[in-house]
């Protein structure tokens, strides 16, 4: 499970160091969610996304 809440400093840090760092909007919108993967293997199964 991974979680960070935005606007944090541990996310500023996170986004500062980040390839996003030019994009000072970057996860501000609400909106889709990308999975992503880097070129290996990955699964996703059993998604719950739910509002808090």
């Amino acid at each position: 499970v991974a979680e960070i809440e935005i606007g944090s400093t541990e996310w500023k840090k996170r986004h500062g160091s980040s390839k996003f760092k030019k994009r000072p909007d970057f996860g501000m919108r609400k909106g889709r969610i990308m999975l992503q993967e880097h070129g290996g293997k990955v699964w996703f199964r059993n998604l719950v996304v739910r509002e808090l």
